[in-house]
């Protein structure tokens, strides 16, 4: 019997439970034998209860089928038995060597679509302000607490998932590079995030500053740096300015008195957008076999007995 098979045949005897108490029957590959018409065959005894029932797994060609008779009471109808049909595509999809790599990408890429959702949030209320004017537009204020808020958030996300799915993602050659860049776009926001943490909302303003890609002054969210450089709420756990690895750490690549935060955001969220093209462009190159085979193995076939509709 193939490794590949052993594999999903030992997911398909993982959860079978009693049909008399429910306990988990704890059935094992190696207590099992290879039957000449079927895959496996063999005896089990529930340890709570003691029923004792015959094992039979058989090939379908498309899914694993799994019986289980008991042997010490005779069988009424279906009473003792148990039967459990689970598609190939779905224990492959459960058990793939591929499989931590590829839902690792999966989540990077879905916590990268939300922080592209706030980063373009962020664009559309700069915008408004630029279009509309700030003075008086409460509705304005309003969207960009709710803006910065939600950023912060999915940032933090963002960066919780990264270091969850790390260790079964390519980090090495041009990543890298990337994950350097981002870390260090990254202290600013990490910085504000922190800051959330312990007051509601930013302490944000609007400032004209020059657009260095349309050399045109126009308004933007600022911070004054004064105003988040100390968490008076956090310094005696973090002395002496209430951040632990010191605000410095966070806002000494600031260049004068204010913090251009859509800037900041907009330079996080392009590096971040770099660094899971990067990771994915190398688990592409590094992987291309095993992603293949995960995207073949998990891809639902039919045979021409079965109804589609």
């Amino acid at each position: 019997m193939s490794a590949e098979v052993g594999r999903l045949v030992r997911k398909l005897i993982s959860n079978v439970t009693c049909y008399d108490c429910d306990s988990e029957l704890n059935l094992k590959l190696e207590d099992l034998d290879e039957g000449s018409d079927l895959l496996y065959e063999g005896n089990c005894s529930c340890s709570d209860c003691d029923a004792k029932y015959a094992i039979e797994i058989m090939d379908t060609g498309y899914a694993l089928d799994l019986d289980a008779y008991r042997t010490d009471i005779e069988i009424q109808s279906d009473i003792g038995q148990m039967g459990i049909t689970t598609r190939k595509e779905k224990l492959q999809k459960q058990t793939h060597p591929a499989r931590n790599l590829i839902e690792g990408l999966n989540e990077l890429k879905n916590a990268l679509l939300i922080l592209d959702q706030n980063q373009t949030q962020i664009h559309d209320v700069c915008e408004i302000v630029r279009e509309e004017g700030i003075i008086g537009n409460s509705v304005a204020h309003q969207k960009v607490i709710a803006a910065l808020h939600n950023y912060m958030a999915s940032s933090y996300t963002f960066e919780e998932i990264l270091s969850t799915v790390d260790p079964n993602l390519p980090t090495d050659g041009p990543v890298e590079s990337a994950k350097s860049d981002f870390e260090e776009r990254s202290r600013v926001i990490i910085g504000l995030r922190i800051y959330t943490q312990h007051h509601l909302s930013l302490p944000y303003s609007f400032t004209r500053f020059k657009n260095e890609d349309t050399d045109q002054w126009e308004m933007t969210i600022t911070i004054a740096l004064e105003d988040v450089k100390m968490i008076d709420s956090d310094t005696d756990r973090h002395p002496p300015d209430g951040y632990m690895k010191g605000s410095s750490h966070h806002y000494s690549g600031i260049e004068g008195e204010k913090i251009n935060v859509e800037n900041r955001i907009n330079a996080h969220y392009t590096s971040a957008q770099n660094l899971v093209s990067e990771i994915y462009d190398y688990a592409n190159e590094v992987h291309e076999d095993e992603i293949e085979d995960y995207k073949k193995s998990t891809t639902y076939k039919y045979s021409e007995d079965e109804n589609l509709n």
